[in-house]
């Protein structure tokens, strides 16, 4: 009896010696994604491998499985499989050449050469999930499926952005009034829309936009036409201002330039009026109506004022009196002898000569245009006749007011 107990004690021994020697060796499962776990759409293609790590001790493999596990659903779907003895196929539903499908099974595998390979041509953001690598096998003392379960994500980047500007227009005054609209898809995950707004060349540097009373963002909505990628809009209602020629407002999804869109304000009629670039730390650097109402009364005064002193200039050009020139007869004396040709002015008052008198009143005086300084420097010869045009007498008029 104690023999037999001992018997059923050893058998039971070896029994469990057995599967823990299964358990130890089939360590895990390996499931190699390449290039990465995270991969951006447009990439051509993502390839896994699913492998035994440790086989040694177990007595046979029975099958390798890639399956996909995706958000909301609550059943895997396989992607591959082989089994020993036969070729690897590809899941229900699976087609090529998106899914291609290659590996090989040996039963019993000492160096783990048995793999299976899912290779997906242009992955987009459905082939997102998480994925798991199964390998079943076993001995005489049972089975064991070891799992390997990694998520994968597929991103997609923004794309058919857009800017619409409403009125659209070449220039602006200011106080008009400018809405503008970007929309498109904003990639998978969703990215956020920002406005930013500078001012160039005078910065390089943009600045958020951050009067949220100004701007107005859609709700995200979810991909359409078989695409991957959400969509969204924005609108910022815009004021224009005196300063604002040349500024620049863009719209913006997660700050990457790549995904951005750009619009310029240009205002009649102005220069660029500086500042940093953002419009919202410029708004009280616009003139008043009380500042513009009392440039326009002293433009007006000044005007006044020229047009008075130019009327005074002219009554006083026109009440000056002409220049009093002497004859002599006015007692002050002879008038000053110029340096060459002196004339003598000689009264002729005598009332009895009848040549000189004038029934209107006039004075004459005669006017001797003597040559003394040219004869003291040019005598005459004493045979030379004399022309008569020296002893000429000249006479001028002069009426007495």
């Amino acid at each position: 009896m104690d023999l037999r107990v001992g018997v059923w004690l050893f058998n039971l021994l070896v029994i469990l010696l057995s599967f823990i020697c299964l358990i130890t060796d089939v360590k895990s499962a390996e499931l190699d994604i390449r290039p990465s776990t995270n991969i951006q759409a447009g990439a051509p293609t993502i390839t896994f491998r699913c492998q035994p790590t440790i086989v040694s001790g177990v007595t046979s493999l029975y099958r390798l499985d890639i399956s996909r596990l995706r958000e909301g659903v609550s059943t895997e779907q396989i992607l591959g499989t082989i089994q020993v003895g036969k070729q690897p196929e590809l899941g229900p539903g699976l087609t090529s050449p998106k899914y291609t499908v290659s590996g090989s099974l040996t039963a019993i595998d000492t160096v783990s050469t048995s793999f299976l390979q899912i290779i997906i041509q242009d992955p987009n953001c459905n082939d997102k999930g998480e994925y798991v690598c199964t390998v079943t096998g076993g001995n005489s003392g049972g089975s064991l499926t070891p799992k390997k379960q990694t998520n994968v994500t597929v991103q997609e980047n923004p794309s058919s952005l857009g800017i619409n500007v409403v009125p659209s227009k070449s220039e602006y005054k200011s106080n008009d009034s400018i809405s503008m609209t970007c929309n498109g898809n904003v990639g998978n995950p969703a990215k956020t829309w920002q406005w930013q707004t500078r001012r160039f060349p005078a910065s390089i540097q943009w600045n958020r936009y951050t009067d949220s009373s100004d701007i107005v963002t859609d709700d995200v909505s979810p991909p359409i036409g078989g695409s991957c990628s959400y969509r969204q809009q924005t609108v910022l209602n815009y004021r224009v201002k005196a300063q604002d020629d040349g500024l620049e407002i863009r719209c913006i999804l997660d700050n990457t330039e790549e995904f951005s869109q750009n619009f310029t304000i240009n205002v009649s009629g102005q220069n660029n009026g500086g500042g940093d670039g953002n419009p919202e730390e410029n708004k009280g650097d616009e003139p008043s109506d009380a500042g513009m109402i009392a440039g326009i009364v002293i433009a007006v005064i000044v005007v006044i004022v020229i047009i008075v002193i130019v009327i005074v200039v002219v009554v006083r050009r026109k009440k000056t009196p002409g220049k009093d020139y002497d004859t002599g007869e006015s007692g002050k004396g002879p008038v000053p002898r110029e340096p060459d040709h002196d004339p003598k002015y000689n009264n002729r008052n005598n009332p009895s000569d009848d040549y000189h008198k004038n029934v209107e009143g006039l004075h004459y005086a005669d006017l001797e245009l003597t040559r003394a300084e040219y004869r003291k420097n040019h005598p005459v010869p004493n045979n030379t006749r004399r022309s008569s045009e020296d002893s000429v007498t000249e006479y001028a008029s002069v009426r007495v007011a």
